[in-house]
């Protein structure tokens, strides 16, 4: 694979960015030689590597080859589950249209003291589609964010907790998920009621764990580096976070209202909550639609990133080349 020596994040290295010597304890990449006090532009006394490279240690291109893999292939699997549903998103619509159209739900008159989680009963073959549809959802995105928040091998210190918190609050979000879609299937009253709080506890680990994982992006961003993909991650971390907890606020009182009794003398300050609730969840609604689509945008811009970077640090240990495109350090 030829490098393109256009591309700024292959330039060669340049003297002048850096101080005129290393003023703190830095090991070199390669032998761990102490290189305080050594000039950025010189070479290991002990090993010959470039001090530069130890200086940019951080680099993804400088990391091990199989975690980069893992961050390439967990982005096309979150990106693959991005396709999946949209295109389940479409097919839902498509068959609600047909159901409506076709009379095919019952609409039974409510019975007194019916629950109010009462439902037309759905036709058997869009339950089975619902069911499929949750668990092809989770399965995909499980395997995306498992392959994203691997733990890269010892080098650099401790995993940022970033990525441990996204893999343990998306992954269970799944199979809640999924737990919650095949209880709704059975119909039952109380079977759809805990299928409510086990999709609503699922919510407040996906608002935990999506913004975790925009700020574990936004330090793989600082080490292609690329400062204008960061950047663009930090405002969709602040957009989610925000339209995330006034969607959180809006659901809880949801559930308050349709678990409580209403009597006349709460009726009013039920239609005042429910107002307000409205004047919420309208903006919020429109800007969870914006900073979803620009996080659609941002998961295509990362996928493009790491196969660039896993394509050349592939290249890179292929040559067993230290110096990036010259020789290596032992001559």
């Amino acid at each position: 694979m030829d490098l393109d020596q256009n591309d700024p994040h292959n330039q060669p290295y340049n003297e002048t960015l850096l101080p005129a010597q290393i003023e703190s304890d830095l090991s070199c990449i390669q032998c761990g030689y102490n290189l305080r006090g050594m000039s950025p532009g010189g070479t290991c006394p002990e090993c010959g590597a470039p001090v530069h490279l130890s200086n940019r240690s951080d680099r993804l291109m400088l990391s091990d080859s199989q975690w980069l893999g893992s961050l390439r292939y967990g982005m096309n699997w979150i990106v693959a589950g991005i396709v999946v549903s949209l295109c389940i998103f479409v097919l839902s619509v498509f068959a609600g249209m047909f159901i409506m159209s076709s009379n095919l739900v019952p609409t039974p008159a409510p019975a007194p003291g019916s629950s109010p989680m009462t439902q037309p009963t759905m036709p058997a073959w869009f339950t089975v589609f619902s069911v499929i549809a949750a668990v092809t959802q989770s399965v995909v995105f499980g395997m995306g964010f498992w392959q994203l928040t691997r733990p890269e091998p010892a080098r650099f210190g401790e995993a940022p907790a970033s990525c441990a918190v996204t893999r343990w609050t998306l992954l269970p979000s799944f199979a809640l998920s999924i737990v919650s879609t095949a209880l709704d299937a059975t119909q039952s009253p109380s079977a759809m009621y805990a299928s409510q709080i086990i999709l609503f506890i699922a919510m407040l680990l996906v608002l935990v764990g999506v913004p975790a994982s925009l700020i574990y992006l936004r330090l793989l961003a600082l080490r292609l580096p690329d400062p204008g993909l960061a950047r663009q991650t930090s405002i969709v971390f602040w957009g989610v976070l925000a339209t995330g907890g006034a969607m959180v606020i809006v659901s809880i009182f949801v559930m308050v209202f349709t678990f409580a009794p209403v009597s006349g003398t709460t009726q009013g300050i039920a239609m005042g909550i429910t107002l307000a609730m409205g004047l919420i969840i309208c903006p919020a609604m429109i800007a969870l639609l914006v900073f979803g689509i620009w996080w659609i945008v941002l998961m295509f811009l990362y996928r493009g990133r790491f196969t660039h970077v896993h394509n050349i640090a592939s290249e890179y240990s292929r040559h067993g080349d230290m110096n990036h495109g010259g020789e290596t350090p032992n001559g």
